[in-house]
């Protein structure tokens, strides 16, 4: 196919398949690239040199992007800002996204991800923004949120299908100011270190209503944790 990225995908509006492997592309990813993606079904990239280097922010939040997130995430050498949210994205977020490593903010809200999140994501050491809110992501939320992403400002859990415990690597999030794991399948355990975060800022008290413990209560009011114990007869 030559070393230069084709020019001729320009024009293709429609297109919904591309595969373009191992075929000898050495060059820079176009700005307009991305504007193939609101169409494309499934991408392969794979096997070139394609870099982006001058490609910081991607935000196509709200524009009823569908599909799964392609795997060409990795070619994007400097991204800083992936907005994808509120679109009708599905699957799996995949691991190839932890190889963004200089991305500080990732927003992936409102969609219909699937699974758990990447463990490829504790390579992105410069997140300060994690928002997977309202997806059906699924397993315990991870122990590395807390140990790789010390810079983590705001994270954003909501309305998954996240079980088990807030795990107690968490408090290590020394940074953090909104932590919100509500409307979940968390457990009422709460890692009592929690109160070591000062940083934290009020973003609501729903669902604390339901917490009787004498211990739990007011960690919760102290920490102004968004929390929601969804209790289980077992």
């Amino acid at each position: 196919m030559g070393l230069d990225f084709p020019k001729w995908l320009q024009t293709k509006k429609k297109l919904s398949y591309l595969d373009i492997s191992d075929a000898g592309i050495f060059d820079i990813l176009p700005s307009w690239f991305w504007s193939l993606c609101r169409n494309v079904e499934f991408m392969n990239l794979t096997s070139n040199q394609i870099r982006a280097i001058y490609l910081s922010f991607i935000d196509l939040s709200s524009n009823n992007v569908s599909g799964q997130i392609p795997d060409c995430l990795a070619h994007l050498e400097n991204l800083v800002m992936l907005d994808l949210s509120y679109n009708a994205l599905y699957g799996k977020i995949p691991t190839t996204i932890g190889s963004v490593f200089r991305i500080e903010t990732l927003k992936l809200r409102s969609n219909r991800f699937v699974g758990q999140l990447p463990s490829s994501l504790k390579n992105c050491t410069s997140l300060v923004v994690i928002n997977v809110g309202d997806n059906k992501l699924s397993r315990p939320i991870p122990e590395w949120l807390g140990v790789s992403l010390k810079n983590l400002v705001i994270l954003m859990l909501s309305s998954n299908h996240f079980n088990g415990s807030l795990p107690s690597q968490s408090c290590h999030l020394t940074h953090i100011q909104i932590l919100d794991f509500s409307m979940n399948n968390i457990s009422r355990s709460i890692p009592k270190c929690l109160n070591n975060l000062t940083t934290l800022a009020q973003i609501g008290h729903s669902g604390t209503d339901g917490l009787q413990d004498s211990k739990i209560r007011p960690l919760v009011h102290k920490l102004k944790i968004r929390y929601e114990y969804v209790h289980r007869q077992i």
